[in-house]
């Protein structure tokens, strides 16, 4: 009785709106995904059947987080600060840790590839959640923030090692709403963005040329990197210039999207994508029969 009144309580506090908004999504989704790959012209339906699955299974993992208490494994920080670490460094052990689009940060499963740090955020996140939980409040001076900070220091060198700057980032900003929401000193955290924001430029130069690179391409996608070396011609706005089948001006080379017309609709870009998918059969088998 005491269980089945629980999980009433349970389902009663769940934020409805929320997951409505998530199915919705994910809906939506999957209608993209069905366009994108033709799934009604050619009948492989296998994409949305997989995203379908991958769907189903997290709907499952939350149920399973929601009737646990994650509270229950802060007992445990100790030893799953030592796992993180394990799992982070394991990688880099040649013979055990996989390479993938440069970067060390992989177990070969057989048939599957699994990338630790993804494991690593969640147990991560438990045991620096339960150390800085000792300092609630109290970060108010260098003398209490150092320490906190020196216990993340670990993780992120072991990111760069790999190198993964994308994740170490994303380390970063966990590290930070940590510490921010344990109550740091608005004085300290204002020099702290200061000196971040100074820091930049150094930080840029010290990382790889193909992580500049990566910067460049996300501020300026239309000047640097792939279409620069490519040499493909841009319009008077700026974007890929291309014929009215998306040829650009380098044989082989074709764009759709924003990289044509700038910021559009999904839907644009998809209709964009189908063109240049028919051009290409007509360019390399002289038909297609793609509508």
């Amino acid at each position: 009785m005491a269980e089945r009144k629980s999980m009433i309580k349970l389902i009663k506090q769940l934020d409805w709106k929320l997951i409505i908004i998530v199915l919705c999504i994910f809906s939506f989704g999957l209608l993209i995904l069905s366009s994108a790959t033709h799934a009604n012209e050619t009948g492989n339906y296998f994409q949305i059947y997989k995203q379908g699955a991958a769907f189903g299974l997290g709907m499952l993992m939350i149920i399973g987080i929601l009737m646990f208490d994650y509270n229950f494994l802060g007992k445990y920080y100790k030893g799953l600060y030592v796992i993180s670490l394990i799992l982070l460094g394991i990688v880099l052990i040649p013979g055990i840790g996989a390479e993938r689009g440069g970067a060390r940060s992989w177990l070969n499963l057989g048939p599957l590839d699994f990338q630790t740090s993804e494991l690593v955020k969640l147990t991560f996140i438990l045991s620096y959640a339960k150390i800085v939980e000792s300092k609630k409040d109290k970060l108010n001076t260098l003398k209490e923030i150092i320490p906190v900070v020196i216990y993340a220091v670990p993780f992120i060198g072991l990111l760069f090692a790999q190198p993964d700057l994308g994740t170490a980032i994303v380390f970063c900003c966990i590290i930070a709403g940590i510490i921010f929401t344990a109550g740091i000193d608005y004085k300290i955290l204002r020099r702290v963005i200061i000196v971040g924001i100074i820091a930049l430029p150094l930080v840029y130069l010290s990382i790889d040329e193909y992580q500049q690179k990566r910067i460049l391409g996300f501020l300026h996608p239309e000047h640097e990197t792939l279409l620069h070396d490519l040499g493909v011609e841009l319009d008077e706005r700026g974007n890929v210039a291309t014929d009215k089948f998306r040829r650009t001006s380098v044989k082989g080379i074709y764009a759709a999207g924003d990289m044509r017309s700038g910021q559009s609709l999904v839907c644009k870009s998809i209709a964009d994508g189908r063109k240049v998918a028919k051009t290409i059969d007509l360019d390399i088998m002289g038909q297609t029969n793609l509508r």
